[in-house]
């Protein structure tokens, strides 16, 4: 339990809420009904053979109290789980158009074919086990054994989903990142200049100056640094006015960073930003920046910035592929059940077959 913690102090929760807050307990109480689950079905696994051999009903009893154990498991995983979906994903478009929400959606199929197998064994299986009659008991326990093994090949694949899920960055920080700074700087052969625009939007800016000298001592004393907009061949461009704005030094233990306000990004297009600054021993120091300003913000001029669906696309069409060749296989498989009578399981993957199916088809429709 206390490994686990050191996991959930690590995850998205502690970055979201901080080391001792909900987020983090829920995020390991969700590992632990996890732990529970799967550590739980590998010992039953186990055994099996030896509760089996010792007679039916030990066996009626072992599956009594780990199944018990396993809804409990179940109950706190659905929960935590859901609230945990709510906090990182927050929208539709959170699921379908990021990575996190396509790893999620694999996790999320992945566990309720593990809980399916988990009813089933608890509906049919049990009683079955439970009815006394040789026969049904000899024919329910030979299927549980397989049946067993679905269950926990389902949950291999929903904790592998879980570890590409949880090396994403969640999808609402993703599609909703708050306040950004828009940051470039320019090198030359006496110092560094770096552009800060907050929220770097067109409209009322926010602007920071900060300036890496090569050589502190010889660069010389600052005496007032400015910046100028020029657009470039944006219309209306001749009714915005061209005075700089004096930029303001951000206090007397940082002499190398200036800061100010103003609405000069007023119009979509390219624009010129150059820095002015001048010296009490020296010639003045320019450095121009090439921005464009769009309804998406700033981004420099020439430069096509990806969104977060373009960056996802190869990823949707990957598990689209992915979920199509899982529908065949289970489609195959339901097909080789059905013709070895075995309705229940045939019933089962040709279910799995058609969401699978239909998950493939809609990932295709997502990525164009």
């Amino acid at each position: 339990a206390l490994v686990l913690l050191t996991t959930s102090l690590g995850s998205h929760a502690a970055a979201r809420g901080g080391a001792q807050s909900v987020p983090v307990a829920l995020d390991w109480l969700h590992l632990l009904g996890t732990a529970i689950w799967t550590g739980g079905l590998l010992a039953v696994v186990l055994a099996l053979p030896l509760a089996s051999a010792i007679g039916p009903d030990v066996r009626v009893r072992l599956l009594r109290r780990f199944s018990i154990l396993a809804l409990a498991a179940f109950v706190v995983l659905a929960v935590t789980g859901i609230i945990a979906a709510l906090r990182e994903i927050a929208s539709f478009d959170g699921l379908i158009a990021t990575r996190y929400g396509l790893w999620f959606t694999l996790k999320l199929v992945a566990v309720t074919g593990a809980a399916g197998f988990g009813a089933w064994h608890w509906l049919v299986v049990r009683p079955a086990l439970e009815s006394g009659h040789e026969t049904i008991v000899t024919k329910a326990a030979r299927g549980f054994r397989r049946t067993l093994r679905a269950e926990i090949g389902f949950v291999a694949l929903a904790i592998a989903a879980t570890g590409f899920l949880t090396s994403s960055i969640p999808a609402r920080d993703l599609l909703d990142p708050g306040v950004e700074d828009f940051a470039t700087t320019r090198l030359t052969t006496e110092a560094s200049i770096t552009l800060r625009v907050t929220p770097g939007e067109i409209g009322a800016n926010e602007y920071s100056i900060v300036i890496g000298p090569v050589d502190p001592d010889g660069f010389g004393n600052l005496e007032r640094v400015d910046l100028r907009f020029t657009p470039i061949e944006t219309s209306g461009s001749t009714a915005i006015s061209n005075e700089p704005i004096q930029l303001q030094q951000a206090g007397p233990n940082d002499p190398w960073t200036f800061r100010g306000s103003g609405s000069n990004l007023a119009l979509a297009g390219d624009w010129q930003v150059t820095v002015i600054i001048q010296r009490v021993d020296a010639p003045d120091f320019e450095t121009p920046f090439a921005l464009t300003a769009t309804d998406d913000g700033l981004q420099p001029t020439g430069i096509r910035t990806q969104s977060p669906a373009d960056e996802g696309t190869p990823e949707i069409l990957w598990l689209a592929g992915v979920w199509l060749f899982g529908a065949l296989t289970l489609a195959t498989a339901a097909l080789q059940m059905r013709r070895r009578e075995r309705p229940a399981l045939s019933f089962g993957l040709l279910t799995l077959s058609v969401a699978a199916a239909a998950m493939g088809s809609v990932l295709i429709v997502v990525s164009g």
